[in-house]
């Protein structure tokens, strides 16, 4: 099995968005393909990506530099039967925040109080199609989705009596997804 880059040309613009410069997410995502198809181990993955580095290094061993019996063999590279090939077709961020803030105050004296909670979703769909090498016939088809969620909250309170305010307040935050 050979593994494509996925196609993001529909989603670029919400990659740039993101990231705030242009990222090729496509080539991610078929690194992360290969990953974990060749950990799961029901194909045999072959290298197609930087399969120019590996015909360089049978080159240079065909040259007589190397010591022989120990160089790369030309003419031993693995066909691919299918290859995996799709394309990106939702990649964002969902963010939201809520919160509220209240004060009560009597003759000098009060108190005041608020709270916040964040929630953040990144989201990715990918299209993805199985072909066969020779017939170029799609064998299979499917749909991926992934979201990461990360949530936030803080909240500070305060009190006063006459003029001396006392008040604090905490918060959590995560970065990343």
């Amino acid at each position: 099995l050979a593994v494509e880059s996925f196609d993001y040309s529909t989603v670029r613009t919400s990659v740039q968005a993101v990231f705030g410069t242009e990222v090729d997410i496509g080539t991610g995502i078929g690194a992360m393909m290969v990953k974990r198809i060749a950990q799961d181990g029901k194909f045999t993955v072959v290298e197609r990506r930087k399969v120019a580095n590996i015909m360089k290094e049978q080159d240079f061993a065909a040259s007589n530099r190397v010591k022989k019996g120990t160089g790369a063999r030309i003419g031993q590279i693995r066909g691919a039967d299918f290859t995996l090939m799709g394309d990106i077709v939702a990649f964002g961020r969902d963010d939201r925040r809520t919160g509220g803030l209240g004060a009560v105050s009597v003759r000098g004296t009060g108190g005041m109080g608020g709270a916040y909670k964040g929630t953040g979703k990144a989201v990715v769909v990918l299209n993805y199609r199985l072909v066969d090498n020779e017939t170029s016939e799609i064998v299979a088809t499917g749909e991926a989705r992934g979201e990461s969620k990360r949530v936030s909250g803080g909240g500070m309170a305060g009190m006063w009596k006459g003029g001396t305010l006392v008040a604090g307040g905490f918060g959590s935050n995560a970065s990343n997804f």
